[in-house]
C-alpha cells in the first residue's frame, strides 16, 4: 500500500493506513463495469468488507453479464481522503462501508466515523453528491451499517432509517443466524425474495431503534431475523439483538443504498458457514447479492 491506496494483492488491513482505500482486488467482482470500488475505512477497523470477496472472486465474470470500459481514476490515483475529487472517479462505482470498530466506538457505534463526514463540510458535500447520483451504489455492513444509518439525512430515500444501539442481551453476539429476505424495490436481492438463509452475525450494537414509531412501518426493510418456518424472530437468540420486527437490514426507497447488520460478505461461500445446505457445493446464495448489483449496474 502506498499513501493508503491498496494494490491488487494487498488487502490486509494494517493500522495507520489512510482513511480511504481503493480495494482494487474487487475489480474481479465488477470487471470493467463499475470501474473502481471505493472502500471507506478508518484506523483500527478490522475485516474490510472487500477482503474475503476479492480473494475468491478476483477475475471472475458471471456468465451473460456485459462489460464496459473502465474510466481511469484520474491523475492522482493514490490520493488521500482530503485530496479525493469525486468527479475524477469512474462514473459508475460503489462505496462499501465495512464492519469492525471505528474510533473504538467510544462515541457510540459508528458515531465517530459518521461525524468525521458530517462535521467536515467538504466531505459532507462530496458524500451528499455521491448519494444523490442515480448511478451510485452504497453498502454498509455492521459498523458500516451503524455509520451509514447516521448519514440518512444526506441519503435520498433513507429518512426512515433507524439507529443501531446496544443489543438487548447487553453483550456482543457472534453466531450464525437465520434471516429472511424481504420483497422490496431492491436490486441487491432480486430473485432472492422470501429466501431463508443462514448468515454470520457479529456485533454488540445491532438493535434497530427508530426516531418515530411511524418510521417502523415506513422504512424499506431488506432483511429480517427469522425462524425456520419463515416467521419473524422476536425472541433471543433467534433475534440476536432485540430489533423490532426482527429488522436486520434496511435500504433506501430505490434500493441503491443498503445497510445490513449481519455479514453477507462473510457468508457467500458455503465453507464460511458452520451449517450450509448440502446442495451448496461452493458458493452460497449470498453470492447472488453481489452478482445482482453488478448486473443492475451494467444496465445503467
Amino acid at each position: 500500500a502506498v499513501d493508503g491506496w491498496l494494490a491488487p494483492d494487498d488487502l490486509v488491513w494494517r493500522p495507520g493506513m489512510a482513511n480511504w482505500l481503493e480495494a482494487r482486488g474487487v475489480d474481479g467482482l465488477f470487471p470493467n463495469t463499475l470501474g473502481r470500488v471505493l472502500q471507506k475505512t478508518i484506523a483500527g477497523l478490522r475485516r474490510p468488507v472487500a477482503e474475503p470477496i476479492s480473494q475468491d472472486l478476483r477475475d471472475s465474470t458471471p456468465p451473460g453479464v456485459p462489460t464496459k470500459p473502465v474510466k481511469p481514476l484520474g491523475a492522482n490515483p493514490r490520493a488521500t481522503s482530503r485530496e479525493i475529487e469525486w468527479g475524477e472517479l469512474s462514473p459508475r462505482y460503489l462505496i462499501a462501508a465495512c464492519g469492525g470498530f471505528s474510533f473504538g466506538d467510544v462515541l457510540g457505534a459508528g458515531s465517530g466515523w459518521a461525524k468525521s463526514i458530517l462535521l467536515n463540510p467538504k466531505l459532507k458535500d462530496q458524500f451528499q453528491s455521491f448519494f444523490a447520483r442515480s448511478d451510485s451504489f452504497s453498502l454498509g455492513v455492521c459498523n458500516g451499517c451503524q455509520m451509514m444509518s447516521q448519514l440518512k439525512a444526506i441519503i435520498p430515500g433513507a429518512e426512515h432509517w433507524p439507529r443501531f444501539l446496544r443489543n438487548r442481551s447487553n453483550q456482543f453476539e457472534g453466531r450464525l443466524s437465520l434471516v429472511s429476505i424481504e420483497a422490496s424495490a431492491n436490486p441487491w436481492f432480486e430473485g432472492l425474495e422470501a429466501a431463508l438463509l443462514p448468515i454470520v452475525v457479529s456485533h454488540g450494537e445491532g438493535r434497530a431503534c427508530f426516531e418515530q414509531a411511524s418510521d417502523l412501518q415506513k422504512v424499506s426493510v431488506s432483511l429480517r431475523y427469522a425462524l425456520s418456518d419463515g416467521s419473524i424472530a422476536s425472541l433471543y437468540p433467534e433475534n440476536p439483538n432485540g430489533s423490532p420486527e426482527g429488522i436486520a437490514g434496511v435500504c433506501s426507497s430505490d434500493g441503491r443504498a443498503m445497510i445490513v447488520m449481519p455479514h453477507p460478505e462473510r457468508s457467500f461461500l458455503a465453507r464460511q458457514l458452520s451449517w450450509s445446505d448440502p446442495s451448496w457445493k461452493d458458493a452460497s446464495p449470498w453470492l447472488a447479492m453481489f452478482e445482482n448489483i453488478r448486473r443492475f449496474a451494467a444496465g445503467l
